[in-house]
């Protein structure tokens, strides 16, 4: 094996002149993060493996330095194990999952007996609670083992786009108790002109033809403008492919969506149907749930001049729930600010007809929860 050779400075060869070359790769910007070797025994993937295994392990980057040097005879810089802790993070081949607060789980169920099902992730960020949602409803589907086919209905948004993306992921482990087929459905079309992505029916490229899913997959898009005019809401569900896809409603057994407080800047009522400020506050909304202003005492109608177009509206996501149909909602703080959503959680779980069955958030959402923080 040929050997790097070395600057006339006597630093140690780069990474990328290491042979084998499967090892180039890592290396920092200030040129500090150096392999060095006269055989080295791992390509770059193993080596990988190995930093990623001994940082899991608690081991500081020196510390793992010294292991590799020694159980595998690979001398590198103190630098070398972040950058390549940091490669297997960016392949998404390590992952965090925070923990589960089951204490605090046990005190909103005292406080919402109505839930049955609850998921607190002791997190701060969209993502961690968008995977919880993921596996929550991976646990619904292995209830429903036995049923030839079983419909969730997805709403739109960044949010849900996660847990459709997680919800992938786990349906290509390996598992036996899932239903045979899953079928999609779109309840709402998509708002962002310059992000496509957060349709539902872009979320669906996830399950498409993939022969690692362990079930088969169908799907109900929505081909419908996002927003209307209330004036023109059954013209256009009477359009054929709208009243087809509304038809398909009733053959749903779970419907996930997301929520947002109207004091968020990144509401949908206040970015694509530009609702005015003192409108929100003189109707008491407290911010919406599936695209719908949500009010303390219940759903709400704006005088606005524009609409999102729905199948389910929030009196019949009422019905649905209370047809013993399971309604999760998955309220994870602002992706783009961080916020926590506990005053439109509060008001989704105080309407005296339930909107939901389910509900998966953060830590800081279930706090205020509990101080029993109401959104003004």
């Amino acid at each position: 094996m040929r050997r790097a050779k070395r600057k006339k400075s006597g630093n140690a060869a780069r990474v990328e002149d290491v042979r084998p070359r499967e090892l180039a790769g890592p290396k920092s910007k200030r040129g500090g993060g150096r392999i060095r070797s006269s055989d080295v025994s791992l390509d770059r993937t193993e080596l990988v493996s190995a930093a990623c295994r001994m940082f899991c392990c608690g081991l500081k980057a020196s510390e793992i330095r010294d292991r590799i040097k020694t159980e595998f005879g690979v001398s590198m810089t103190r630098e070398v194990p972040y950058l390549l802790i940091g490669r297997a993070a960016a392949q998404g081949w390590i992952r965090y999952t925070p923990p589960a607060q089951f204490a605090v789980e046990e005190k909103i169920r005292q406080r919402y007996p109505r839930l049955q099902g609850l998921t607190v992730v002791h997190a701060a960020m969209a993502e961690d609670v968008a995977n919880a949602g993921a596996r929550a409803l991976l646990r619904m589907l292995q209830q429903h083992y036995a049923d030839s086919e079983v419909h969730i209905g997805f709403s739109g948004g960044h949010a849900m786009r996660m847990v459709a993306r997680h919800l992938a992921e786990l349906l290509r482990e390996p598992s036996e108790a899932l239903p045979k087929k899953i079928v999609f459905h779109a309840l709402v079309a998509g708002f962002d002109l310059y992000d496509p992505t957060t349709a539902p029916n872009s979320f669906f490229t996830y399950f498409v033809s993939d022969p690692g899913l362990q079930v088969e997959t169908a799907f109900v898009g929505l081909h419908a403008p996002p927003i209307i005019s209330p004036k023109h809401v059954a013209d256009v569900m009477a359009l054929e492919p709208i009243r087809l896809a509304r038809k398909q409603i009733d053959k749903l057994d779970i419907i996930m969506t997301s929520a947002s407080p109207a004091k968020d800047e990144h509401n949908a009522l206040r970015l694509y149907m530009h609702i005015p400020e003192d409108e929100l506050k003189k109707a008491k909304c407290v911010g919406d749930i599936l695209w719908q202003p949500l009010g303390p005492d219940g759903p709400i109608d704006l005088r606005s001049s524009v609409r999102a177009l729905t199948l389910v509206d929030l009196k019949e996501l009422q019905s649905f729930v209370a047809g013993g149909r399971r309604v999760v909602l998955v309220a994870g703080p602002c992706g783009s600010c961080h916020l926590p959503k506990a005053g439109i959680v509060e008001a989704v779980l105080r309407q005296e007809r339930p909107l939901i069955t389910d509900l998966v958030t953060d830590s800081r959402c279930a706090s205020e929860l509990l101080n029993g923080a109401r959104e003004q």
